[in-house]
Parts: C-alpha cells; sequence; structure tokens
C-alpha cells in the first residue's frame, strides 16, 4: 500500500483506493485554500472534477515517462487554459526602429487572501507561461520586500508593436490576480490535480530548464518558470508558498 502526503495538509491517503478518490481528496485540499464552496456551484466542482478523472486515465495510460511529460503538458493546456489564453491576439502592423521597453507593476500583497506569486506562476509555472505566450513579453517577479510584489513586464519589438505588448501583459496578469469569475483559480486546481495525480509514475526532468530561472542564488526573483515539479517547488518557496495558491 502506498501513501501520498498533500503539500497543503498534514492529510495522508492510500494510493491505492482508486483514482477518484485520490482525485477528490487533492481537488478539495487546495479548494479549502480557496474557499471553492463559496466561489464554484457544486455542478462546476464536479464537472471540473470529472475531467480531472479523465485526463489522469489518459495521461497513465503512457508508460513512457517522457511521452508522458509531453502529453500532460498538451492535455492541461487544451483541457485547463483560462479562457483569455486559448486565443493568442495579433499583433499590429509593426513600424519604427526595433526596440526595448519596460512596465513595472507593484502589487500590495496584503490585499489578497492568497499568494499572489504563486497565483500568476501557476502549477509548474504553467499560467506564467501562459501570460508569455499571451502578451510576447518577458515577466519576471521580484519579492523585494515582505508584502510587496514587483512585476517586470518587458518587450523587445518594433516601436509599433512593443507598446501593444506590454499592454497585452498588464492585461493578462491583471485577468490572473482578478479572477473576476474563479475561473483561474479552478482551473490551477484542477491542473494541480492531474500532476499530482500522476506522479505515482516517474517523470523525466531536463537539466536544460534550469537556464530560465534569473540568478539562482537570488530565491527573490524568478523568470518564465520552467516545466518541472521540481523547479517549480524551489520557485514557489522562493516567495513562500507550494506549487498551489496559499493564504499569505
Amino acid at each position: 500500500m502506498s501513501y501520498c502526503k498533500l503539500n497543503h495538509t498534514s492529510l495522508y491517503i492510500k494510493v491505492s483506493q482508486g483514482k477518484r478518490s485520490l482525485v477528490f481528496v487533492l481537488f478539495l485540499s487546495g479548494a479549502v485554500v480557496f474557499k471553492v464552496a463559496k466561489m464554484f456551484s457544486r455542478e462546476r466542482f464536479q464537472e471540473m472534477l470529472r475531467r480531472c478523472e479523465e485526463v489522469i486515465d489518459v495521461l497513465n495510460g503512457y508508460r513512457h515517462p517522457a511521452l508522458r511529460s509531453v502529453a500532460m503538458d498538451r492535455m492541461i493546456s487544451d483541457e485547463f487554459s483560462p479562457e483569455l489564453f486559448r486565443t493568442i491576439p495579433q499583433p499590429p502592423i509593426p513600424w519604427g526602429y526595433f526596440i526595448r521597453r519596460q512596465a513595472r507593476m507593484t502589487i500590495l500583497t496584503t490585499m489578497y487572501p492568497f499568494n499572489v506569486a504563486s497565483r500568476i506562476i501557476g502549477p509548474a509555472g504553467s499560467t506564467i507561461r501562459a501570460i508569455k505566450r499571451y502578451s510576447g513579453c518577458k515577466i519576471v517577479l521580484s519579492n523585494l520586500a515582505q508584502s510587496v510584489l514587483i512585476i517586470d513586464i518587458i518587450s523587445e519589438d518594433f516601436q509599433g508593436v512593443v507598446d501593444w505588448r506590454i499592454g497585452k501583459g498588464i492585461e493578462a496578469i491583471q485577468y490572473v490576480v482578478k479572477d473576476e469569475n474563479g475561473e483561474v483559480s479552478l482551473n490551477q486546481l484542477a491542473e494541480q490535480a492531474v500532476r499530482r495525480g500522476c506522479r505515482a509514475f516517474p517523470r523525466v526532468t531536463p537539466q536544460s530548464n534550469r537556464r530560465n530561472f534569473a540568478g539562482a542564488n537570488e530565491p527573490g526573483m524568478v523568470v518564465e518558470n520552467a516545466n518541472t515539479d521540481e523547479e517549480t517547488e524551489y520557485t514557489a518557496n522562493s516567495f513562500g508558498s507550494s506549487d498551489g495558491d496559499e493564504p499569505e
């Protein structure tokens, strides 16, 4: 009999009790953090749980770790990507010189009942990668003070496009943080449940992903979170959380 310990709580579950029990407990442990009972209807929660089970069933059919890892990223993107990021906007017609421009957002994290950095990063860095694809910008998070999160949005493009890209980066970050209809947090919970539900099988850890981090010895900064759970844990610990959202 194998056991799995959840990061959010001290709860242990028996993995052999079945996929539904596994996914439900994993999902519920995160839901407590997000106060899902107040945010989502029972029908919406159960539908997402059903989708998690289906994805885990498919992924557990892959015996080769590398193929399973690729399939997991693809299925998570297809099933649990927030609506805003499902369509990549087309930039305006470029004109002028090729330039570099940077904008900075400052968020007072004490104003939010969740870990803002973890919400933006997402499980295994999926959300911050989606923001990058949507905007075409590089996103750098810096935790310079205990309650202040600095977000640098960096764009390199033609003069007629660079400001548009930065605007899209700001739009995407605001969309994730505000999460007005609960879509982002629910999809992150579902993704987290799928990733943990498939951990019974070893995964390939590409060593080259380490270069995506800005200053490995500077725990307050990260650039474009990498794909692996180990690196996500490193990043999240830098901001005082696990790979899902937790209260600060």
